[in-house]
């Protein structure tokens, strides 16, 4: 009988990031003799869905959690929630004055376990600067029901205490986003020239880059993401959106590089995580290349010696022309590594031990 559940949220509403990383936490709970409330395999359904706008699905399928809380209640010790704009979003008026009060009852009753890998108000500030009147209130209550709050880093964790006074003996950190990968990179691999440089994710956020790519000739950039770009340099190949993980890792590991790379407002957000793609390009066997403006990441990099941080994308002519593939391989040993670890859901895990140790 299992004493712990973990609970699926509705994925048809979720970023391809967010569906593969949730996946992916499923399966690290079942591994744990976790009880799964819920089918990450389909949404839930009723039979006026076909003439229903998004935003009303949407909240019906909240209600069906709330019903789901409700059952955990009475069967389990605690449930893991992650901390999703499907299960409760702190910026909608809808979720905010009809979900908001019931949430608070049930989180305190169920013992919630918050796997908080973003948050809704954080983002909103960091980008647009604003925040509907309700919304810090709604997010500080929401979590404050929480039993205990898993977050990326001690960034993301000092944002809590600062912000809606949560106690840093609530709040566990676990570092890096897992993903569960079936797909292997060889163990060898040579390093080719010109250099393939990957990049993943929406093209809106590719276009304030594509100035200095054009300038970078040791390298051909291979992109792939949902978007649109008007202007491609000589050295780019958009090559499409790949939706099943699998088959994206086997198709960028053939690549020599990831670029984690933004446009300059990514640089406060990148602050307090590193983002899926980061762990895609990991377990892809892909060192990365980032950029020292992005703290968190180069942070990650450096720590675990898997790639390279620049100060601008200018370094990259000189670096490729110079670097060995001896350099490199040892860059790459120590990716596949963390590789291992990401694949296994050992960040995830990590910090899940040190919370029950807490219960």
């Amino acid at each position: 009988m299992c004493l712990i559940a973990y609970l699926v949220p509705p994925l048809s509403v979720e970023s391809l990031a967010s569906r593969q990383l949730l996946k992916s936490i499923e399966k690290f709970s079942v591994d744990m003799g976790l009880c799964v409330e819920g089918n990450v395999r389909r949404d839930l359904r009723n039979p006026y869905e076909e003439i229903m706008n998004k935003k009303a699905l949407i909240f019906l399928r909240k209600l069906e959690i709330l019903r789901r809380l409700l059952s955990s209640n009475i069967k389990y010790k605690a449930v893991v929630i992650p901390y999703s704009t499907s299960f409760f979003n702190p910026l909608s008026f809808l979720d905010v004055k009809y979900l908001l009060r019931p949430m608070e009852k049930l989180l305190s009753k169920v013992r919630a376990i918050l796997y908080v890998y973003d948050s809704p108000v954080l983002q909103r500030l960091i980008f647009k600067g604003v925040l509907p009147s309700f919304s810090l209130d709604a997010e500080s209550r929401f979590l404050s029901k929480a039993h205990a709050i898993m977050v990326f880093n001690s960034y993301f964790a000092k944002f809590l205490e600062d912000v809606y006074g949560m106690d840093r003996e609530r709040v566990f950190e676990f570092q890096l986003l897992d993903d569960f990968v079936e797909y292997m990179p060889p163990r060898d691999k040579k390093l080719s020239f010109p250099s393939e440089i990957v990049w993943i994710g929406n093209l809106s956020n590719f276009k304030a880059l594509i100035g200095n790519i054009g300038q970078i000739k040791n390298a051909v950039f291979s992109i792939y993401g949902y978007g649109h770009l008007s202007e491609k340099p000589t050295n780019l190949r958009y090559k499409g959106l790949i939706l099943d993980e699998n088959s994206l890792s086997l198709k960028i590991s053939k690549a020599d590089f990831g670029l984690l790379a933004y446009p300059k407002d990514f640089a406060h957000y990148m602050l307090f995580g590193t983002g899926m793609k980061f762990s895609t390009y990991v377990v892809s066997g892909l060192p990365i290349i980032t950029m020292s403006s992005l703290i968190y990441p180069a942070e990650i990099v450096e720590k675990y010696n898997i790639g390279w941080v620049f100060s601008s994308l200018e370094n990259l002519n000189d670096f490729l022309e110079n670097l060995n593939e001896k350099d490199y391989n040892r860059k790459r040993d120590n990716v596949l590594e963390l590789a291992k670890k990401i694949r296994s859901g050992y960040f995830f895990k990590k910090a899940f031990r040190e919370v029950i140790e807490n219960l």
